[in-house]
């Protein structure tokens, strides 16, 4: 739903109650009429997300409308061996889904790119995998500084 319909939508201007779940409890509520300074900082932050363009289909989870409901077969266990100076040979993005079963997001983090004949892409890793799980830690929730940090501190093996 756009902003302006939501605006449209809500009889005096407000956003009341357009997401009332305990996840959003701790925000502030705006009340009563929008000043200029509110539409400037709602515009500012509607000009931040990033969409694709018309025509284009995105990249998303087809399956699920959450990572917690990956079933055990469609995950696999790689493990990737690197030398002591060398690099697995992939790079992550850490991206925000939007659950919608709940009015909250979810942190995942994927493969974004894989170097030709890296440890990684002769583990059989893929650009689009996503990483539920490094050497027996879960990274659901986890910011992409703390996946970065937590294959940093693996050593020469993620598993």
């Amino acid at each position: 739903m756009s902003l302006q319909r939501l605006m449209h939508q809500s009889s005096n201007g407000n956003l009341v109650d357009y997401c009332g779940g305990p996840a959003y409890s701790s925000y502030p509520t705006l009340t009563g009429p929008l000043t200029m300074d509110d539409n400037r900082r709602i515009q500012m932050l509607a000009d931040t997300v990033a969409t694709l363009p018309r025509g284009r289909k995105q990249l998303a989870l087809t399956r699920s409308s959450s990572l917690g409901e990956f079933s055990c077969s469609q995950r696999k266990l790689v493990t990737v061996e690197k030398q002591d100076n060398g690099t697995f040979g992939f790079e992550i993005q850490t991206n925000r889904l939007q659950n919608q079963n709940i009015c909250s997001l979810e942190l995942y983090t994927m493969i974004c790119k894989i170097e030709e004949d890296s440890p990684a892409h002769l583990a059989g890793l893929q650009a689009g995998d996503v990483l539920a799980n490094i050497n027996g830690v879960s990274t659901e929730g986890f910011t992409h500084k703390q996946v970065v940090d937590l294959i940093r501190s693996s050593g020469n093996m993620l598993r």
